[in-house]
């Protein structure tokens, strides 16, 4: 996008500024501030959407945000007397007051599609190896990643018979991504010699040709079938994370009125993977903005039902049966507006499990994994109902799964804690003082691995160090004390709760 006021053009694309068709010397954080400014011209903007586009929701404080608009007042030939181009409105915002004429980059895409989904087109994988018998390789693969891709309800994935024209082609992605109408190109290539097989892939933001991810992947060529699922398997694991990233990035520049269902939920998610109980409540308002988008919106109310369990479960800021008993209908009615979203189905496993029903969240799990063998949460959720029924080594393998499958989670401290107490109830307090340790020392403001890394410490004879664990917890979350101590959590059998209660009365704790 090119943005043209008085004699300054500022192209998005380029990421650079310009004055007569002399590039300006800035910084690009003032230029992304220029830019954030321009696109949101006919509205003022607050401090709190400023810091959340520019600085990615970082704490800021008032007189950097001012050095930040007087350097770009500087940049600009403006200043806070005049204000000829960016107006200061008190207790209000800034807003750029300037008369400004946008023109689209030759081949650039609308910055939101009518839907608001994210869209990709796979083109088919060029064969780098000069013969032409092998182009059947990177076809196939090509074609396989497609049909992985198209499975995501959340994508909008080009058919085949339009994104296959463009075999052989060396035209610019921006142009393809025109014609196509999408917002990500995905394009690669295959190599076959010596009987190894290597395939690359690219992930491009359509709009500025930028490459977001690449990939290499090398492979002895022995059953051809075989390879490609190996080979599509490897692609898409790694390229819908980061396809996710960078819509979350692109979304968190936006105006959060401007966002659409998926954006607003998308936005919520984001705010979720901070990890802290502030973030929680902003990321409900998130969920409810999706909801109140489109009331049937299934993604929406899996959010919701997601920030009450986790004020509850993780942050101890309500009671669990206050957290389930938000949780439950809003899980039920994602389920209801799709039956196929196995996040809700995952969400209303672990309601069931906190209410004290084990079996039921394996199973509610089990129908999750049914839907979507790959959901992390409902593999975590599955893991701690088994851990908390006896079945400590399967619970502990499943747990391991949704770890591996979900790195950046918010309930991952939960996840960890609960590995801890699968090796503790098998009598393993070494083992279990580790894993807690090191999940104390990631995440000091979770509250629920230090009682087994104190139960641990007891267990192990160390009650001094024990005891001061127990004080840190008093002092980082009393309410977990009352929540999962005081009383037998429904959840718990009564042996693994004595259990519990015997390591941290050797800790010192006393009820």
């Amino acid at each position: 996008m090119h943005y043209r006021f008085e004699d300054y053009v500022l192209d998005t694309d380029r990421h650079e500024l310009q004055r007569n068709g002399v590039i300006v010397p800035a910084a690009a954080q003032v230029l992304d501030l220029l830019g954030y400014l321009l696109q949101n011209r006919n509205r003022t903007v607050t401090k709190a959407q400023l810091v959340a586009a520019i600085w990615d929701g970082r704490a800021v404080s008032d007189s950097a945000l001012t050095t930040r608009i007087n350097v770009l007042r500087g940049v600009l030939g403006d200043n806070g007397r005049e204000q000829r181009l960016i107006r200061t409105l008190p207790r209000k915002g800034f807003r750029f007051v300037g008369e400004v004429r946008e023109e689209r980059a030759p081949g650039e895409l609308p910055e939101r599609l009518a839907s608001g989904l994210p869209s990709i087109a796979v083109l088919p994988f060029a064969n780098l190896s000069g013969d032409p018998a092998q182009d059947f390789v990177g076809d196939v693969i090509a074609d396989e990643v497609l049909t992985e891709l198209a499975r995501l309800r959340w994508l909008l994935v080009i058919a085949r018979n339009s994104s296959f024209m463009f075999r052989g082609t060396a035209g610019d992605v921006r142009e393809i991504g025109r014609e196509l109408g999408v917002r990500y190109v995905l394009e690669g290539g295959s190599r076959h010699g010596n009987g190894r097989v290597r395939v690359t892939c690219r992930l491009v933001d359509a709009r500025t040709a930028v490459q977001i991810w690449s990939a290499r992947y090398d492979r002895t060529f022995a059953d051809i079938f075989d390879l490609q699922d190996e080979i599509v398997e490897a692609v898409v694991t790694a390229l819908v994370p980061a396809l996710v990233e960078a819509e979350r990035r692109r979304i968190a520049r936006q105006a959060p009125e401007t966002l659409s269902a998926w954006e607003a939920h998308q936005r919520g998610v984001w705010h979720m993977l901070k990890q802290t109980a502030g973030d929680n409540e902003r990321a409900r308002q998130f969920f409810q903005q999706a909801v109140a988008l489109e009331a049937d919106y299934s993604p929406g109310y899996d959010g919701l039902a997601w920030t009450h369990l986790m004020e509850a479960s993780t942050f101890s800021r309500i009671p669990i049966a206050e957290g389930c008993r938000r949780s439950e209908p809003l899980a039920r009615r994602a389920i209801e507006l799709d039956p196929d979203n196995a996040e809700a189905r995952a969400r209303l496993a672990l309601t069931v499990y906190l209410e004290g029903e084990n079996r039921a969240a394996v199973a509610e799990a089990d129908e999750a994994l049914a839907v979507s063998p790959n959901c992390a949460d409902a593999h975590g959720v599955r893991g701690t109902a088994l851990v908390f029924s006896g079945a400590r080594q399967e619970g502990r393998a499943a747990l391991e799964t949704y770890l591996r499958l979900s790195p950046r989670d918010p309930a991952r401290p939960i996840r960890l804690a609960q590995v801890a107490a699968s090796h503790y109830f098998e009598g393993n307090y070494r083992r279990s003082a580790e894993v807690a340790r090191d999940t104390v020392r990631q995440y000091p403001t979770i509250p629920i691995a230090y009682r087994w890394l104190a139960a641990s410490l007891g267990q192990l004879g160390d009650a001094a160090q024990g005891a001061k664990v127990i004080e840190d917890l008093r002092r980082t979350c009393a309410s977990s004390i009352d929540m999962y101590v005081t009383r037998l959590p429904p959840q718990y059998r009564r042996e693994d709760y004595d259990h519990m209660m015997e390591g941290l009365a050797k800790a010192g704790l006393r009820r």
